[in-house]
Parts: C-alpha cells; sequence; structure tokens
C-alpha cells in the first residue's frame, strides 16, 4: 500500500516546505562580527546538521576545531568540492 499524502498534508491541507533542508557537508559562508571595515565579514564553514533545542543551523568550524549553531548561512550546496566525502567532516 502506498500513501499519497504525507502526515502533515492531510493534518493541514497544504504541502510541506522543505526549503530550510540542506545538503549535508556542504561548504557555508557564516556571517562574523568585524570589529574593523576591512576584514571579511564571513567565514567559510561546513554545514552539520540543525541543532536540537533551537531554529537554525549547525557548522564546523576547522580553523577553530569547533562546532557552533547560527540562525543563518549562505550555503555552496551546488559548488562541489574536490575534498568532499560523504558523511565525514572535512578538515
Amino acid at each position: 500500500n502506498k500513501v499519497a499524502k504525507t502526515p502533515f498534508e492531510i493534518w493541514s491541507g497544504t504541502r510541506p516546505s522543505l526549503a530550510h533542508i540542506k545538503v549535508s557537508g556542504c561548504e557555508a559562508l557564516v556571517h562574523r562580527e568585524a570589529n574593523d571595515k576591512l576584514e571579511p565579514r564571513s567565514e567559510k564553514c561546513y554545514f552539520t546538521g540543525y541543532p536540537q533545542k533551537s531554529f537554525g543551523y549547525l557548522f564546523y568550524k576547522s580553523s577553530e576545531n569547533k562546532v557552533f549553531d547560527a540562525r543563518r548561512g549562505f550555503f555552496l550546496e551546488r559548488i562541489s568540492s574536490p575534498k568532499r566525502k560523504v558523511g565525514a567532516i572535512l578538515t
């Protein structure tokens, strides 16, 4: 038996939006606070997932070897990296 609609679609009458779903491991540019006008306003990180208790995204910053959450980021999903491996955090 194949179900034609998702439970959300049956309950609400509309199809769910998947616009916020991103490709795991893709590169992203995340806004950072700059003290100087000439410093870059964003830094390159890697998208790792979604936080459990807040809205936004989890990013991995390889230069500091840490994971942090941010509400927004510019995702470079369509640009493939030669170092990219499925399911692995890149260094």
